[in-house]
């Protein structure tokens, strides 16, 4: 009987999911089924998971099955919400509280795991999975299935670490060490290193607290599980020997505020805790100009004309550069100074914003892997993107099917989606754009139409006062 529930194939325990019934029709229904007895098994066993989720019409009508049960039934309510039990069906209940599973016996329960079903992992490896599952086997095995399946065996430590995109575990360790010694420039450069190479920063923030705690616990002289490495251990009793109990404290309590919520791609969060770790401590310099340094001695009226004289020499020598007359005379000079002014503005900025665009762009592909946005994964479209321009602020992006274009334009759309693309473009790139759809649709009329009204000929007409009334096509006319 044992091995056929172990197997899940027993008749007699029965598991319902009180978040997909939890009607009043269903727990009627269950009534009817329990006066049947037991085929195979002493007992009846009913389980409801999640029992908090029904509905109050359904804990009143199985209200009466629990003040009389069934012989041979047995109720089992499963819920990580107990308070949302009424007090009636908890009055009628015994209660077990269960405590989270230590990470010994995850790690031990997952090696027998392995060898039963002929699995080829690494200790280090369940050691890792052991910590992720924080005390839950159901996660830790889930993990564990993902890891055989999606990598070939041995699957070493590195291989779940890539499959999860929480890198290295150092990582959270070396920001630990930076943020103590008051080296904010390096903790923001690491953090910076991590979003650049795709990691997820949920894990980073959990890593940085768990590490901050080991070195509080070691500082109180408290020794702690086998959770860690004997490398690592070291390397946390020299940090913990050389840092003061008050800023570990300030460094934890900001870290876990609730109003901090890391991103899985924006480091925004984890920049500002840690800039405010620094203020805090005392320790960080604000480079503003001391106004006590401004020369007091000269009057307005004495600086005024400095400014105007300086005015004066600037537009001299713009003048002197451009080689021209400060009014139009030619078509051609509106064409230089056009060309000139264009070039020193947009063209090289625009230039250089590609290059860096076209750098990053595998680096933007690999941080949106895992990123849905509300119908479509935003890595798959980018994917598809088959020409990237820079006008301005903003990035245009081309798409030669009309399909993967409109599915852009749908989730720019989003707020969510595009916040997501615009802070992930403006990580890779230093500086924030919008994220713009190029429009393929405009007709060769309408640019026919917009090169006709920019003509050098109709600016200097205009620039003589002349305004345009009407416009009337050209007729072609036989040779």
């Amino acid at each position: 009987m044992c091995s056929s529930i172990d197997e899940g194939v027993a008749l007699d325990l029965i598991e319902i999911d009180a978040a997909s019934n939890r009607g009043i029709d269903d727990i009627r229904d269950l009534r009817e089924k329990a006066r049947y007895a037991p085929n195979e098994a002493s007992h009846k066993v009913y389980i409801i998971d999640e029992a908090h989720m029904l509905t109050d019409q359904a804990f009143n009508a199985l209200l009466k099955t629990l003040e009389e049960p069934p012989d041979k039934v047995v109720f089992i309510l499963a819920t990580t919400e107990s308070h949302k039990i009424p007090a009636t069906i908890l009055s009628r209940c015994q209660r077990y509280d269960f405590a989270r599973i230590t990470t010994a016996l995850i790690s031990k329960r997952l090696s027998e795991i392995c060898k039963s079903e002929g699995f080829n992992v690494e200790i280090d490896a369940l050691k890792l999975i052991a910590n992720l599952a924080s005390g839950a086997l159901r996660d830790a095995i889930n993990i564990l299935e993902q890891s055989v399946v999606s990598d070939d065996p041995p699957i070493s430590e590195t291989k779940v670490r890539n499959l999860l995109d929480i890198g290295d575990d150092t990582i959270s360790l070396e920001l630990s060490k930076y943020i103590l010694d008051k080296n904010t420039t390096k903790a923001l450069e690491t953090v910076n290193a991590a979003t650049n190479s795709g990691i997820d920063l949920r894990y980073i923030h959990m890593g940085l607290i768990k590490y901050l705690r080991a070195i509080l616990l070691i500082k109180s002289n408290i020794k702690l599980n086998d959770s860690f490495s004997e490398d690592i251990y070291k390397k946390i009793e020299l940090i913990s020997q050389r840092c003061e109990m008050n800023s570990i404290l300030s460094c934890l309590k900001i870290l876990i505020d609730p109003n901090i919520k890391p991103d899985p791609s924006n480091p925004l969060g984890l920049e500002l805790a840690i800039i405010e770790i620094e203020i805090q401590s005392g320790n960080y310099n604000d480079p503003i100009v001391n106004i006590n340094q401004v020369d007091n001695s000269k009057t307005f009226d004495d600086q005024k004309e400095e400014n105007v004289q300086d005015k004066k020499e600037r537009n001299d020598s713009i003048k002197i550069i451009k080689g021209k007359k400060s009014y139009p005379d030619s078509i051609k000079d509106i064409d230089e100074a056009d060309s000139l002014t264009a070039k020193d503005t947009n063209t090289l900025n625009n230039s250089e914003g590609v290059e860096i665009l076209e750098n990053g762009w595998q680096s933007i592909l690999d941080s949106l892997r895992y990123t849905k946005g509300q119908k479509f994964n935003l890595k798959a479209l980018l994917v598809t993107c088959t020409s990237r321009k820079i006008t301005g602020d903003s990035i245009l992006l081309g798409f030669s099917h009309p399909s993967h274009r409109e599915r852009m334009e749908h989730e720019l759309t989003i707020p969510e989606s595009r916040k997501i693309l615009n802070d992930t473009f403006a990580n890779i790139m230093s500086k924030r754009y919008e994220i713009i759809v190029e429009n393929n649709n405009v007709t060769s009329s309408e640019n026919k139409k917009n090169s006709e009204l920019d003509s050098p000929l109709i600016r200097v007409a205009q620039s003589m006062g002349a305004q345009i009334i009407e416009q009337t096509k050209k007729r072609e006319l036989d040779n």
